[in-house]
């Protein structure tokens, strides 16, 4: 089984899950047959990497939502998606892990169907398929060629290289199964690599290596696919049901019965456009950190806003750095008090 490295949001996300659903760390620990120094260490990021089959073992322990492991997983993602922006999720490789490969999801039918009759699959044109898929022929020779890069699991570039990969190894028997449609549960990464080889062949029969724009076109081809059939990694479910929600949420502001309403919702969104237009990374960041404080409490966070800020016209930048500086500390204050002080809802 894979190996993750542990991330501070990963450590956080479970400390979160934990509190929220009134298990203790001594007994997560027991559960665990693992000393509570030991969990301490993993909520604050201190343990450098988890074997899949222990944090599989946490999440079935600590998730109340849910019976099988990905609504779970999907319990896990939506509490980190309140939390983190989509850039911080989308490197969370455990969880792009779990997503893509550990997760089973149910083969259509109809889709199976499809890729039949559009690519005419013979015994030569599958075994062609099978080993495009597992040459990785899309990786770059560093990692295709790395014996210590692990097979199905996300990794980032190193240096300056950024982009996420995948070093596919899948079995050519699954493959066979799943095209031939005797096996009806596989992982998004079987279904995706198919659809990806196979549009890649049919297109670019060369073999020749491709643009960047033209895998993009192919990867897309492939999401596009699989969503007309409502299949969908449990992160893309997350956000997409999140942004219907927040833009629901918009429209019924813009459309409200009370004029001073609908005006502050239009100033609201004017700020916001110019924020993107000017793509300002931390005015994205300050209407994140917004959202979370309004996940978190959104009664307090309001009161908050009510605070007569104008008050202050007239006070010197200095004393407004110094002020922010107090609020931070007094954040941190009651960030650090004791368990038994912090909240009735801490149980450690």
């Amino acid at each position: 089984m894979a190996k993750f490295d542990v991330t501070p949001e990963l450590g956080e996300i479970i400390r979160l899950t934990r509190l929220q659903n009134s298990i203790a760390s001594k007994t997560l620990a027991a559960h665990l047959e693992r000393s509570p120094a030991y969990i301490s260490k993993l909520e604050k990021g201190e343990v450098k990497s988890i074997e899949e089959s222990e944090l599989t073992a946490i999440f079935l322990y600590i998730v109340k939502e849910g019976t099988s492991f990905s609504d779970k997983l999907e319990a896990v993602t939506e509490t980190l998606v309140r939390h983190y922006s989509r850039e911080i999720c989308n490197r969370q490789f455990w969880l792009q892990t779990y997503d893509w490969v550990t997760r089973k999801i149910t083969v259509p039918h109809d889709l199976i169907l499809e890729l039949n009759q559009t690519y005419c699959l013979s015994d030569e044109a599958l075994l062609r398929l099978i080993n495009r898929i597992n040459a990785n022929i899309e990786l770059p020779d560093a990692f295709r060629n790395d014996k210590t890069f692990p097979y199905n699991q996300w990794r980032s570039g190193t240096g300056a290289d950024e982009l996420l990969y995948i070093k596919i190894k899948i079995e050519p028997s699954e493959i066979i199964q799943v095209l031939n449609g005797t096996l009806t549960e596989t992982s998004y990464l079987l279904l995706y690599a198919v659809i990806h080889y196979l549009y890649r062949a049919k297109h670019y029969p060369d073999e020749s290596s491709l643009t960047e724009n033209e895998v993009m076109e192919i990867s897309l081809h492939a999401r596009e696919k699989l969503a007309d059939y409502n299949i969908r990694t449990i992160v893309n479910q997350v956000w997409r049901r999140r942004d219907e929600v927040i833009q629901s949420d918009i429209s019924s502001l813009l459309s409200s019965q009370d004029p001073e309403m609908g005006s502050f919702a239009q100033e609201i969104m004017s700020l916001i456009n110019i924020l993107a237009q000017f793509d300002l990374p931390i005015g994205t960041e300050s209407l994140r950190l917004l959202n979370s404080n309004l996940d978190w409490d959104t009664a307090f966070t309001e009161k908050i806003m009510r605070l007569p800020f104008y008050d202050l016209e007239g006070v010197s930048h200095t004393n407004k750095k110094k002020l922010l500086l107090e609020i931070g500390e007094l954040i941190q204050k009651y960030k650090n008090l004791p368990p038994t002080q912090k909240s009735l809802e801490s149980y450690d």
